[in-house]
């Protein structure tokens, strides 16, 4: 078994447990922990849709092994885990409790992923993907906007719906 698939496979349990392990440390109300695994299916479409995009117009491509119709499947289930479930939890709590810094926070999280985008294919030395214009990352830097705003804006939405909401 090769390191890649083991970091994959990691990645999956790595992504469930950071929800269990955030809720636990931001004491998330249970509603809001069932809310952010439906949030996960959100974040994981939104990705994919967006990832689609980027490939077809020549910005990036998967080389992984396992690939189905192009797309690491178990990457999007890693990614939805963290984007979906940990980042809302981790906005509820700053939105909560410190809410003054919730525009700082948005405003960095589309650089941070940009920059996590580019330590994964320089790292793995394009074993996972690589980049096809040196573009890349303005293309992933408006498409991770997508991804993150859209999936916080609308947990945000969910949330503020439920009456024993804080957000």
């Amino acid at each position: 078994m090769s390191v890649i698939t083991i970091i994959r496979v990691g990645l999956i349990f790595a992504g469930a447990g950071s929800i269990f392990l955030v809720a636990k440390l931001v004491r998330a109300p249970k509603y809001l922990v069932t809310l952010v695994f439906r949030m996960c299916w959100i974040a994981g479409i939104l990705n994919l849709i967006v990832d689609f995009f980027e490939q077809k117009y020549g910005f990036w491509h998967y080389t992984a092994n396992g690939l189905v119709l192009g797309f690491p499947l178990d990457f999007y289930i890693a990614v939805s885990f963290f984007v979906g479930g940990s980042l809302c939890l981790v906005y509820w709590w700053v939105y909560s409790k410190h809410p003054k810094w919730v525009v700082p926070f948005m405003a960095v999280l589309p650089f941070y992923f940009v920059f996590e985008d580019y330590i994964a294919v320089t790292f793995t030395h394009g074993l996972v993907g690589k980049f096809d214009s040196p573009y890349w990352w303005i293309a992933d830097f408006f498409c991770l906007i997508i991804i993150v705003w859209g999936t916080l804006f609308t947990f945000k939405y969910f949330a503020s719906r439920d009456p024993q909401s804080s957000v």
